[in-house]
């Protein structure tokens, strides 16, 4: 019954101090079982999950973010770390950014198939053109802006890794 459920999140989960997703996994798993083994004598119940926790991000002021540029010497690096900040990229839509939705023109990058499978423009910074068109002449990507190897879509691992470490 409700309240046998109510009694253990308050005597099992509660005190352990879980995350409110292990509540909520614990309550869909419940109501996934009750209504799959709707025969097990099990009456109906109404259940509900404790709602997300929303957390914000914790975000770089710009001297951060100049400091983080300046201190990485590898150019790679410097070069994935100034447009992820600069364009507001996600490691995953950089590391699948292809070169041919780069318009230097424009000033512009198409991220396709960013978050919730949409496409969206964002702006270059002018300031970023230098970095940009000094890091393609010296590595030289084939396909993808930042490759591991040659025509390889570098690791989101590494980029996290790298900025991480700075």
């Amino acid at each position: 019954q409700k309240t046998d459920i109510d009694r253990y999140v308050e005597e099992v989960l509660e005190p352990k101090n879980l995350a409110i997703a292990t509540h909520r996994q614990f309550v869909s798993a419940l109501k996934l079982f009750l209504k799959r083994f709707s025969t097990c004598g099990i009456p109906s119940i109404e259940i509900r999950a404790p709602k997300k926790e929303l957390k914000l991000p914790t975000v770089l002021s710009q001297e951060e973010v100049i400091d983080l540029i300046r201190s990485t010497k590898n150019l790679k690096h410097r070069a994935i770390t100034a447009l992820i900040y600069a364009s507001g990229l996600r490691v995953s839509e950089l590391t699948n950014l292809k070169l041919t939705e780069l318009d230097n023109d424009r000033r512009q990058v198409i991220i396709k198939q960013a978050k919730g499978r949409k496409e969206r423009y964002v702006m270059l910074a002018e300031s970023f053109l230098p970095l940009l068109q000094n890091y393609i002449a010296c590595y030289r990507p084939i396909s993808y802006f930042a490759e591991g190897k040659p025509g390889e879509r570098y690791h989101a691992s590494s980029i996290r890794a790298f900025l991480k470490r700075n």
